[in-house]
């Protein structure tokens, strides 16, 4: 299912953003943290929040045993911060979200 979901690999921008970024849907993009960077293509769409981008998760591994997501969209790991003020002490989870700077990608 996920091969065919049109925003399954993508990387999910409002359009309001999107718009004042000059991004089209379809366009390659940069996503930046402080802890990496990742790129993939832009899905521009109301489906997530101004304030927002959203990438799913189980995608852009390495892993050979996960034909499904390997080397296909975008690892959002990559974004996140493993620090002591980034991880949740009673279930030890990372935190899910990130700040970041979203700008198009010259391809």
């Amino acid at each position: 299912m996920a091969e065919r979901h049109p925003y399954a690999y993508k990387i999910m921008i409002n359009s309001v953003p999107a718009k004042k970024l000059g991004i089209k849907d379809g366009d390659m993009i940069w996503v930046e943290s402080k802890a990496g960077k990742v790129k993939g293509r832009a899905k521009v769409t109301e489906c997530i929040h101004i304030d927002a981008v959203g990438i799913a998760g189980g995608f852009g591994s390495w892993a050979k045993t996960k034909p499904i997501g390997k080397g296909k969209g975008v690892n959002f790991n990559s974004l996140l911060s493993i620090t002591p003020a980034h991880v949740d002490w009673i279930s030890t989870a990372v935190d899910g979200c990130a700040l970041v700077k979203v700008y198009k990608a010259e391809e």
